[in-house]
């Protein structure tokens, strides 16, 4: 089958017999107030939304700790008020220049964010220098960082050379990059509380000061000074992390027990999709016996891998009408009726950007990739008029077009992403995820979407071949070192889903092919959850909405999640306690994570945790399985289910299985009919293939 949205009847009808069934008991869940996941960011001068330490090289890191980010002008917008602030964890201060104005009540603010209970984090410089200013001002200053466990009074301006180590927390510090033989410049930061824990200390050579805290965390936050959390080459701008970011914000944020959604996870298994860009469709190729790029991907990618793929065209180069051929239109035509893809839209013209004051354009020679004679730039053309035509032109019945992939530099407007919005169409690109020996840094991971207003842009999983090219350039098989982002964002920590994201032209040289055809083996060679791209988007979205409350020390209670259907607890000592949970199928215990995972088709759950050691009863659950799972019946003897996942070569894993147990499996779920089974000496029990379909399971 081809896409996600669409079941056969009798499917359908057994998901939501399990969601009445399972549901009902729910009555007065989600009471009270939910765990806060939202932090602000505080930016300013030569800093914007965009640019500033915290998107730039920590957001995909605070995703992964389960928050979500607002970023905010100082200079230029008035602060929020306390409705503004609500479900607001904690405060981020991210400056490179002082406040330019009303200094007094920006520190008012802040010390009220703290009388509210929120965390204070400060990356860098809080913005008002405590020498200077009003007697009001030098107080606040005071009573801020006094209440980060320290007394500051500002840079010393001793030379590097009369700095000395004092202590580095190498737990904390040196994380990947070490710290330079002479210290960093030194802010006068004392220690005055003993709650604070030091990170990195400094002294000064002949001072009679208290050495200096340029590192440390706090109950009510942290801080990291200057030249002390990540480094940036001052020629390339590459970057590495100085202290250990995850460890970082666990700490000053409170987050070590915090359960987080996570849409990098099914069941279990890492997420992953694929997704082409429509760029070089009808390009040259030298793969011979093909007359373009794009026949030589239908044939020898997407024929070739059972790998469900986002296949995309810019319309103005395959529409006969525009600058397109009959041959190409039928050629995506062609493409589109393929069962392992799904139709998205490249835009009608693809522009190099979307915004025209855009301050960046100035790097491209014109706006338009595709010029079409007499056609001016029109975002309601470029969105709404593509998608439009590939799902009556180009695409079969029942496959309309609902995704839009970004073009250019990938930075819309919101009015842009408003368009996607009302159309119903979902969106991605940007972001450009790399981490290799090139790009040695978790601060090359970007975030898993980009708020703008009211609307989500979210981000592929990983950059794609033009980057690893050289903007093609070469050399032309450097597509292949993607798998060492792939592995990286996987282990120690699985920060991102899996994307094989390219261009049809991969397809125009023998070495950019088999790049690409490594790619698709490494990928089909791990234990995957194969998705459409459309899909992750909506597991994302959940990620975006997801609340969760503690109605009890070892409770948790989701709602909003949509389609992410992941609840992970960092180095967690507890599994669930499936008799008193509700809607969770299963969880997975691996790399000191628990990934529980949840009912579909909800909207709220119940996690019951009990400890590891002592664990709850036996009872049947899903350990992995790489598609969607609906546990409709279970009893002491048999269970019901749904499964639905991609092709019919998925499995399901089993725990929870009395060991040796002999299993007699049947069901639609099956291609190959009714079969057995034997639980190992673990309770697992793996079963496959499996298509979309029904199954049940009974042992003795």
């Amino acid at each position: 089958m081809w896409a996600p949205s669409y079941w056969t009847r009798s499917i359908s009808i057994l998901f939501v017999s399990a969601w009445i069934l399972l549901s009902a008991p729910q009555t007065g869940l989600a009471e009270g107030t939910p765990l806060a996941r939202r932090v602000l960011v505080i930016y300013g001068e030569g800093q914007s939304e965009r640019d500033n330490p915290v998107f730039s090289h920590a957001g995909g890191v605070l995703h992964h700790l389960g928050l979500l980010m607002d970023y905010w002008d100082v200079n230029r917008r008035p602060l929020p008020d306390d409705t503004m602030m609500e479900n607001v964890r904690a405060v981020i201060v991210t400056l490179r220049h002082p406040v330019e104005s009303n200094r007094t009540s920006y520190l008012q603010w802040l010390q009220h964010q703290l009388d509210s209970g929120r965390k204070l984090v400060v990356l860098g410089l809080l913005g008002v220098d405590p020498q200077r200013g009003e007697s009001t001002e030098r107080k606040l200053v005071a009573d801020i960082w006094k209440r980060l466990g320290v007394h500051y009074s500002g840079l010393d301006i001793t030379p590097a050379w009369k700095r000395r180590y004092v202590f580095k927390n190498t737990q904390m510090v040196e994380w990947e990059r070490r710290y330079p033989p002479f210290p960093p410049p030194v802010y006068r930061a004392e220690k005055v509380d003993a709650a604070l824990t030091a990170h990195l200390v400094v002294s000064v050579q002949g001072s009679d000061e208290d050495p200096a805290v340029l590192v440390g965390t706090h109950p009510n936050g942290g801080f990291a000074f200057p030249g002390t959390f990540i480094w940036t080459d001052p020629e390339t701008f590459d970057t590495q992390w100085y202290v250990d970011p995850f460890l970082f914000f666990s700490k000053a944020l409170d987050l070590e027990t915090l359960p987080t959604p996570d849409p990098t996870t099914l069941n279990g298994l890492r997420v992953a999709f694929s997704h082409i860009d429509g760029d070089g469709f009808g390009g040259y190729t030298e793969i011979k016996g093909y007359e373009n790029c794009a026949e030589v991907i239908r044939d020898e990618i997407l024929k070739a891998f059972d790998f469900p793929v986002t296949a995309s065209v810019i319309t103005a180069e395959v529409d006969p009408q525009t600058l397109g051929r009959p041959a190409l239109k039928a050629l995506a035509r062609e493409i589109f009726r393929l069962p392992n893809v799904e139709p998205a839209s490249h835009s009608f013209s693809h522009p190099f950007y979307w915004d025209p004051k855009d301050v960046g354009k100035s790097r491209y020679h014109r706006l338009h990739g595709l010029q079409v004679p007499g056609y001016h730039f029109d975002p309601e053309q470029e969105i709404v008029g593509s998608a439009a035509y590939i799902s009556r032109e180009l695409a079969p019945e029942g496959k309309p077009c609902r995704l839009f992939l970004w073009t250019g530099n990938c930075r819309p407007r919101p009015e842009d992403m408003a368009l996607c919005d009302k159309a119903g169409l979902l969106n991605m690109n940007g972001g450009d995820t790399l981490w290799d020996a090139a790009h040695p840094s978790v601060s090359y991971v970007s975030p898993f979407f980009w708020r703008l207003g009211d609307h989500l842009q979210v981000l592929t999983g990983q950059a794609n071949e033009n980057i690893l090219t050289n903007l093609w350039s070469g050399p032309y098989f450097g597509y292949r070192n993607v798998i060492e982002t792939m592995k990286r964002t996987e282990k120690p920590r699985r920060l991102k889903p899996i994307d094989i994201y390219y261009h049809y032209y991969s397809a125009q040289y023998e070495a950019s092919l088999q790049a690409l055809k490594e790619v698709y083996q490494w990928v089909l060679a791990q234990e995957i959850a194969p998705v459409f791209t459309s899909q992750y988007i909506r597991m994302v979205q959940g990620f975006a909405t997801a609340r969760i409350f503690q109605a009890a020390p070892d409770t948790f209670e989701v709602e909003n999640y949509g389609h992410c259907l992941t609840v992970r607890f960092d180095r967690s000592d507890r599994v669930p306690d499936l008799d008193r949970s509700q809607n969770v199928v299963g969880y997975l215990r691996m790399d000191h994570c628990l990934y529980v995972s949840l009912q579909p088709g909800g909207s709220k759950a119940r996690i019951v945790l009990a400890p590891a050691e002592s664990p709850p009863p036996r009872q049947p659950h899903v350990r992995k399985a790489t598609g969607w799972v609906t546990l409709l019946k279970r009893d002491p003897q048999s269970l019901e289910a749904a499964y639905r996942g991609f092709g019919r070569r998925g499995w399901i894993e089993w725990a929870g299985v009395r060991p040796g147990a002999e299993v007699k499996a049947e069901g639609s779920a099956l291609p190959s009919g009714p079969m057995r089974a034997s639980a190992d000496e673990s309770g697992y029990l793996r079963l496959s293939p499996l298509q979309t379909g029904s199954l049940k399971l009974s042992w003795r």
